[in-house]
């Protein structure tokens, strides 16, 4: 790092003012000229390989491609193969396994990288989902190396190519550190390499079609559609049979010939391959078999074959990116904490369709695994409920069962021709700070001069926050909004005459970098406790968030859909939980006409009372006998009026975060 430091100063000095993610980088070669690009944002220290955690053991030395790679250096060099995936110590193999699904749509891939040839300067833009936005990431090429061996710590080249480690990289700056990639979901990682949907699909949730062989019909459709399909194994695997444990394997054929049910896979180390039936060079080959499918087998590359029924006794699920949807549509939506309902959305959406439609919708909120949001802004159960618009009364149509991942939700669903609506519903349990919250105990700049990894993450979601037209830029109107918060009136004039020319912006407003600029002038002008005091304005107490939080809506849909939004109307978000419940809940109690059901999902349970009778009847819940819990809306004991025909949300509950099982208890009083 001693190396890199001036070099840094000088290039901050450089680039103080240029928006890098958003100008041409032909500009941002002209302000180096001679010199190699080194991100000021990323920096080659400890932080951007821990992040905020204090951890040691691995001794890193920081490289350029040319000093640990041979040959004549490219972007890609010939084909995009998936023998140039090797996953290195990190253990990301979720998001390298989703990287080999995707090397058979080589085009998928290509699209992320804006800068696709290599350059003197050393800088790359790629261009990633995550999130649920799209947004360009701008990185040096500087690598973590082994002191000791010189070559990469964590993805390995195969050849003098640089696309996986480029975008390693470009995924762990987005995630605030590289160690922030350890273990994970390979459904999340095709949602943000390819924003398209992604589902889980447990054998153990679908025992009678797995005996049946109907599951490996449907892995065949899956296949034959395009669609990128990964599989992960039992914890419980042998691995004497030269299986990993716990592993993500890429599926990259599901053939059956000559009465055999086969599906050839990929193991992102490029080693340690499956020794059973059908692995390389084993009897089961015969030579009609070896004709048919014409298998390369290699004991070095990683990829095998086996057989369905080892397929499915030695892996657990089967992950199935769904690319293709000729069309997308996304829109930012905030959950605000609601002293009633426990949380709301900002916004809901009218949708129609003029022909049956295959839709997704998808709910997605910012990563836990990015640095700082798993301790200060825990995941929000997501759902989402449709409901069926018969000109102004509703019906309940489809919602999501359960999150997908903890991260997003996402619901699949055919829509006849009609008018829909589409309301995002949450109990809001994780706005709220821990009992022994204490205010942060680091400093919010390092020593390096820069905000330390979790204040910067914090601002990352004050500017999603504010940035709801998704945009990449706080606009005048979003600023406005941002600053009044901080007790501060501003016109549209200042903005752009003040603000834009003091702070790191373009023509259409302030950029995220700008907004790390505000921030860390005001520590330097105003003190860490007065920046501290901003965010607790904003709605972050001790950084904790307790007022809302952005999440995108996603619609990947067949044919062409028409969508508006709308302010929320608490109506309509007490009928949405209303009819979720009656279809998916379970009942708790009834008596008086009053149905109290239970919902479950990732964060806990929700209570809702539906009124059958034909007269309000006021209604009381007791949830104080509960063990190990979080209350959402009034404590556990709440009391509602509820109209005759309606439904009311009671209370959420959710497991305390230093317990790792609840239980609740529940009474139910109703009056009329």
């Amino acid at each position: 790092m001693k190396s890199h430091e001036n070099e840094l100063s000088k290039l901050r000095e450089e680039f103080q003012g240029v928006p890098l993610d958003h100008v041409r980088l032909e500009f941002v070669f002209s302000l180096l000229r001679s010199h190699k690009f080194i991100d000021p944002f990323f920096v080659p220290s400890k932080y951007s390989i821990y992040g905020d955690k204090s951890q040691k053991g691995l001794r890193c030395v920081w490289k350029r491609p040319e000093e640990f790679m041979e040959g004549s250096i490219e972007v890609f060099q010939n084909s995009i193969d998936q023998s140039d995936i090797n996953q290195g110590k990190l253990g990301n193999c979720w998001f390298m396994c989703a990287l080999c699904a995707l090397t058979d749509r080589n085009n998928l891939i290509a699209r992320l990288f804006e800068t696709n040839r290599t350059n003197s300067a050393g800088i790359y833009r790629v261009r990633l989902c995550k999130n649920g936005e799209w947004q360009s990431v701008t990185i040096d090429d500087l690598i973590p190396c082994d002191s000791s061996t010189n070559k990469p710590v964590f993805s390995e080249n195969n050849g003098p190519e640089l696309w996986v480690v480029l975008l390693e990289k470009a995924y762990a700056k987005l995630h605030g550190s590289y160690l922030a990639l350890k273990g994970g979901f390979a459904a999340e990682a095709f949602m943000d390499l390819t924003g398209a949907p992604a589902f889980s699909y447990f054998f153990k949730d679908y025992e009678d079609e797995v005996e049946s062989l109907v599951f490996w019909n449907w892995m065949v459709t899956w296949h034959n559609q395009g669609y990128c399909l990964t599989a992960a194994t039992d914890d419980g695997v042998d691995e004497d049979s030269g299986m990993v444990p716990g592993h993500y394997y890429s599926i990259t054929r599901v053939e059956y010939a000559q009465g055999h049910y086969l599906i050839n896979l990929r193991n992102p180390w490029g080693s340690f391959e499956w020794e059973g039936p059908y692995s390389d060079f084993s009897r089961e080959w015969t030579q009609g078999l070896k004709a048919e499918l014409r298998p390369k087998f290699d004991k070095h590359d990683g990829a095998f074959w086996m057989n369905v029924y080892d397929f499915f006794r030695c892996f657990s699920r089967v992950v199935v990116g769904k690319v293709g949807f000729p069309y997308e549509m996304r829109m930012r939506n905030l959950i605000t904490k609601d002293r009633e309902a426990g949380a709301i959305a900002r916004e809901y959406y009218s949708v129609s369709a003029a022909q049956r439609c295959q839709v997704v919708v998808g709910l997605h909120q910012e990563d836990e695994r990015s640095v700082g949001v798993e301790e200060y802004r825990r995941y929000l159960d997501l759902g989402i409920v449709v409901l069926k618009n018969h000109y102004g009364s509703y019906s309940f149509y489809s919602a999501s069962p359960n999150n997908i991942t903890d991260r997003d939700s996402q619901l699949e669903v055919n829509l006849e021709p009609g008018e829909y609506i589409i309301v995002p519903i949450s109990s809001g349990c994780s706005l709220q700070v821990p009992q022994n919250a204490r205010p942060p105990h680091f400093n919010f700049v390092t020593e390096e001069g820069v905000l330390h990894p979790t204040i910067q993450s914090t601002i990352r979601d004050v500017f999603r926050r504010f940035d709801m037209d998704m945009n990449q830029v706080l606009g005048p109107q979003e600023f406005i909004s941002f600053a009044h918060r901080l007790g501060q009136s501003i016109s549209e004039a200042d903005f752009w005459r003040v603000i834009c020319n003091k702070y790191t912006s373009t023509e259409q407003g302030i950029t995220l970098q700008g907004l790390y600029e505000l921030f860390t002038v005001g520590v330097e002008d105003k003190g860490q406790d007065q920046v501290a005091q901003w965010l607790e304005q904003l709605g972050y107490l001790h950084l904790y968030s307790v007022e809302s939080r952005a999440v995108v809506l996603s619609i990947h849909h067949s044919s062409p859909l028409e969508c508006s939004r709308h302010h929320m109307d608490p109506f309509l978000n007490e009928l949405a939980w209303g009819a979720a419940v009656q279809h998916l809940g379970e009942t708790v109690s009834s008596r008086g006409g009053v149905t109290l059901y239970s919902f479950k999902h990732t964060a806990g349970c929700s209570f809702v009372a539906s009124n059958s009778g034909s007269s309000k009847a006021l209604t009381k819940i007791d949830l104080r006998d509960s063990r190990n819990v979080e209350f959402g809306v009034k404590s556990g004991v709440n009391e509602k009026e509820v109209p005759p025909g309606g439904s009311k949300v009671l209370e959420h509950i959710q497991c305390k975060k230093d317990q790792t099982k609840y239980s609740w208890s529940v009474s139910l009083q109703v009056r009329k």
